[in-house]
């Protein structure tokens, strides 16, 4: 003999309050739009990437290491991409100096017009010669186009809301 229990509806299964599936995107708004297409497509339309500030300024030879280079040269330096500040990020995670100065170091793109690698060292080496004094020129140039103006900073806050829920 079997004996047949009736069990509680479980209102996680009550159909009357099932959902459609997800709603269909929104579209993109023009900004995200055409964000969207310089950062997927090059001038040839192929695979492209968002372009980055550059600062190209001239090194005075004597505040290098002295005899590392005989005379004036011209660095260029990039603004990082978000890649290069996660590496910097990790690879100091609790030293916040060393993780700034590897981000700077890292953004060096050529000497003379002579590009700056790591894979052969020469980024690595250029670093070391310029000294302290050189390290600390070519940070301040590199603050100088990633930092946030004044202007910026008062447009951000003056339009920020707090939005609870």
């Amino acid at each position: 003999m079997t004996t047949e229990v009736a069990l509680p509806a479980d209102p996680a299964l009550d159909s009357s309050k099932l959902r459609a599936g997800p709603a269909a995107p929104k579209p993109r708004t023009a900004a995200l739009a055409k964000l969207m297409q310089r950062a997927t497509t090059d001038q040839s339309g192929k695979g492209g990437s968002l372009r980055r500030r550059r600062i190209v300024f001239s090194i005075d030879s004597t505040v290098c290491e002295p005899g590392a280079f005989d005379e004036d040269f011209e660095l260029v330096v990039e603004a990082p991409s978000a890649e290069q500040e996660l590496a910097a990020a990790k690879k100091h995670p609790q030293e916040p100096a060393a993780m700034l100065l590897e981000l700077v170091r890292s953004c060096m793109v050529s000497l003379n017009g002579e590009p700056l690698r790591d894979s052969d060292l020469s980024r690595v080496a250029v670093w070391e010669a310029l000294g302290m004094g050189g390290r600390g020129l070519v940070a301040r140039q590199w603050q100088s186009i990633c930092g946030v103006t004044e202007e910026a900073q008062k447009k951000a806050s003056d339009s920020s809301r707090l939005i609870v829920g």
